[in-house]
């Protein structure tokens, strides 16, 4: 997909392609390795003294349909709305169950995850595992720690207004 040479490309054109993008990349990820046998290869050193080496080689493959680990449809886990609907707690063991990365949400094999961390605390976990201190002022003057579960942000907005005619 390209703009004309000509033109600057439209913001639904960009979507569009990152989408895409974005899509192929998710499905060459979470494809299944194929292994094909190795092949001899010569590999000439120095005068005429020659070593047999084996290389092996991997290909892999792109699925058509990335199926979600939550619901098995046909998308991420971190786009399942069965998955987005449960709560912090409920989403934590099944990320475990699924043996999927507690930052990237996916199969990989790597121990250090080079994907971002946490956007809200950055700490390595994803942010739809994120849980959320809240400390409240109980009646007798003693904090109280609640954890909330919500993956949504807390917002609270008050307004106060005074107008005073005939002063």
């Amino acid at each position: 997909m390209e703009a004309p040479k000509t033109s600057v490309a439209s913001i639904d054109l960009l979507i569009t392609f990152l989408q895409k993008r974005c899509q192929i990349l998710e499905a060459v990820e979470s494809a299944m390795q194929i292994i094909v046998p190795p092949q001899s290869t010569t590999i000439k050193k120095g005068n005429n003294n020659n070593q047999n080496k084996m290389r092996a080689t991997s290909s892999y493959f792109a699925a058509d349909d990335i199926k979600c680990f939550a619901c098995k449809q046909s998308h991420t886990v971190y786009k399942c709305p069965t998955f987005l609907d449960m709560t912090v707690p409920q989403r934590i063991p099944k990320v475990t169950d699924f043996n999927l990365c507690n930052i990237y949400l996916r199969i990989h094999l790597d121990k250090k995850c080079k994907f971002k961390k946490c956007f809200k605390c950055n700490k390595p976990h994803n942010s739809l595992l994120h849980l959320v201190k809240i400390v409240h002022e109980s009646n007798n003057k003693e904090n109280e720690v609640k954890t909330n579960f919500d993956s949504e942000p807390n917002t609270t907005v008050t307004a106060h207004a005074y107008h005073n005619r005939g002063a």
